[in-house]
């Protein structure tokens, strides 16, 4: 899918299949740590500061301005 997007001219990755790996160990790290603390945000907004980071280490638009 980061390929797709770099091709789409969404993302600006120089290493698709690098930068996947990092996405996927990063998300599995923030779900390891949250299945042994209690989050002092809604698990909602977790996730949507992880994904918006994600985004813009990639190089994407976020949505909110």
């Amino acid at each position: 899918e980061i390929e797709a997007a770099v091709e789409a001219g969404d993302l600006t990755s120089s290493d698709p299949a690098t930068d996947a790996w990092f996405v996927t160990q990063l998300s599995m790290a923030t779900f390891h740590h949250y299945a042994y603390v209690t989050p002092t945000d809604p698990i909602t907004v977790v996730a949507e500061q992880l994904w918006a980071f994600c985004l813009r280490a990639l190089g994407g638009a976020s949505n909110d301005g």
